[in-house]
């Protein structure tokens, strides 16, 4: 059978349980695989003592525990407390990011401290592609209740309904009415009104993603058939 046809047999589609079970949402196979063979010309008549080839890679989320910590003190600098060491792969630029986007602030306002093994909260560590899902998915929780908490303190301080209370892009506002006030502005008051330092923690049991990511390389090859010598044309 050709090598295309049963690969594409036999990968895993949108909606497909996988082997060791869980539904993958998302499985890009199919796509890496027409993108490969495109690009080497699979289809194309080829000369005699030349033959391409293919394979596909699939590489999972890791999984594992992880919990994360956020304190926002009276200048809205959101400190962000991890136990994953930084290796080169971006961690802590990842955990940042989250964290920058779930409240809706600038990076700029956002600084990540890596503690050690004795003020630093659990971190089942990096290795195996897990950072992301454990450590980035305690920090979006702890974002996630940060955001809720400074909204709940916004309609105490300025008297708004507690469920009308929004916070998008940096600003307070209430649902209905037109005034608005930047996060600069009222973080020293939310602050003051919590007693101290808003802080939030979030433990995440992160599994194995719901999508998977695949490489698939293609090859041509020729090969002299009087001297054995090969030489590779083209590889995507």
């Amino acid at each position: 059978m050709d090598p295309v046809k049963f690969r594409k047999l036999n990968v895993l589609r949108d909606g497909d349980e996988g082997a060791l079970g869980g539904i993958y949402e998302t499985a890009g196979a199919l796509g890496v695989i027409e993108r490969a063979v495109k690009q080497i010309g699979w289809s194309k008549s080829k000369k005699a003592g030349v033959g391409r080839g293919i394979s596909l890679a699939e590489r999972g989320t890791g999984t594992g525990r992880a919990t994360v910590i956020i304190e926002v003190d009276q200048t809205g600098r959101a400190v962000i407390r991890i136990g994953v060491m930084e290796v080169g792969t971006g961690s802590h630029t990842v955990v940042r990011e989250v964290v920058a986007r779930v409240l809706d602030i600038s990076t700029d306002h956002v600084v990540v401290i890596q503690g050690d093994t004795a003020s630093g909260p659990f971190d089942v560590g990096s290795g195996g592609s897990k950072v992301t899902n454990t450590t980035g998915g305690a920090a979006f929780k702890a974002a996630t209740q940060l955001r809720a908490r400074l909204c709940k303190l916004a309609a105490e301080a300025q008297g708004w309904p507690e469920e009308q209370a929004r916070f998008e892009k940096g600003i307070f506002f209430c649902a209905g009415k037109s005034k608005r006030i930047p996060y600069t502005a009222l973080i020293k008051k939310l602050v003051d009104l919590n007693g101290g330092v808003i802080r939030e923690e979030a433990e995440n049991r992160a599994g194995r993603g719901k999508a998977s990511g695949y490489a698939c390389h293609a090859a041509e090859v020729a090969v002299d058939r009087e001297t054995g010598q090969v030489r590779i044309n083209r590889v995507v």
